[in-house]
């Protein structure tokens, strides 16, 4: 059993005098405060909310463990947008590892799940007057009998033949980049904003063996607003580099709808292929590989779409990089990771 959700709406629906008061207390200008009036996104409701996750007992409603999620309502909605793990014994460490739910004959059996929600009293004031927010929630259930429960049905996968960005609804706001330096450059590990060419980003060095089968970690932390990419091949050799940025321009379009795309760029007689693509240890529905080979011309990519990339989220992947190391390109052979 899984549950996603998604955050469909956070309007401003207008402002009122004390509202606006309120705002420009917070520090918003007026012409930010007039654009928000019929903005679906320009509310601050979502925020405001405070909301938890939690298993509790069906008959006495008492809490079981520590919650799922905790935080704002937007926070707890962007983490059900990547898929939640549910266990029928209402365990909150079982991650995925997670025990099938009972065939339940009265509600004395198994664990309730609760989302709560409340507006905090004297931490709340006049600036969500007249706001709304919406959301919609989703359970997802598959047979417990030949699944391993790892399919996160929250999140789709797709490959296909070319740059990964072309498939976008919008221009990547970060990146990152295992990539082959052949001479030119060394070669390295790249992560930063996007587009790559305006130069927002931060390098580190590592040497390619030929071939190299290595760990590929991206990680994205919400709370410091760090990204990193991390190579390591099990054999002693492994690199790392963060970028103090932000992914604040992904919340702009409402943080519900965002993707993620890997691309293995290859050339003539070298290739980069992606397998055992996980997102918070889950495994996409519809696919977890790609290889440059697919590529007709030698580029090929996998778009994980309709995730939160706002919220904390890790990305691992196996990469096999042939003809790294001195031979290809400058950039052949690479996987790029990009943010939208």
């Amino acid at each position: 059993m899984w549950a996603c959700a998604r955050l469909t709406g956070n309007a401003q629906n207008g402002v009122v005098d004390p509202e606006r008061a309120a705002l420009l207390d917070a520090g918003f200008t007026p012409a930010e405060i007039d654009a928000s009036e019929t903005d679906p996104w320009g509310g601050q409701l979502a925020d405001a909310i405070a909301a938890r996750l939690v298993y509790q007992n069906p008959l006495s409603g008492t809490q079981l463990g520590a919650p799922l999620l905790d935080g704002s309502l937007r926070a707890v909605l962007g983490a059900l947008a990547n898929g939640v793990p549910l266990d029928g014994t209402g365990d909150d460490e079982a991650g995925l590892a997670r025990e099938c739910f009972a065939p339940m004959d009265s509600l004395t059996a198994g664990a309730a799940l609760a989302l709560y929600w409340e507006l905090p009293f004297g931490e709340v004031g006049n600036e969500v007057q007249t706001d709304s927010v919406a959301f919609d929630l989703d359970f997802r259930a598959e047979q417990c009998r030949h699944n391993d429960g790892e399919v996160n049905p929250c999140i789709e996968a797709s490959a296909d033949d070319g740059y990964g960005v072309d498939r976008l609804a919008r221009p990547p706001v970060w990146f990152a980049r295992a990539r082959n330096g052949a001479g030119q450059v060394n070669d390295q590990l790249l992560v930063g904003n996007a587009p790559a060419n305006t130069g927002d980003y931060d390098t580190a060095g590592v040497a390619w063996t030929d071939p190299t089968t290595a760990e590929l970690t991206v990680t994205h932390d919400a709370t410091t607003g760090s990204l990193s990419i991390a190579i390591d091949d099990g054999d002693g050799s492994s690199a790392a580099v963060s970028y103090a940025g932000t992914l604040a321009d992904v919340t702009s379009v409402g943080a519900t709808s965002n993707a993620i795309v890997l691309t293995a760029k290859g050339d003539s007689g070298v290739t980069a292929s992606v397998t055992d693509v996980r997102l918070n240890g889950s495994v996409p529905s519809g696919g977890d590989a790609v290889s440059s080979v697919d590529g007709s011309t030698d580029i090929a990519h996998l778009l994980i779409d309709g995730v939160n990339a706002s919220v904390d989220w890790t990305l691992t992947a196996s990469v096999t990089l042939v003809g790294a190391g001195g031979g290809g390109s400058q950039e052949r052979p690479a996987v790029d990771v990009n943010v939208a």
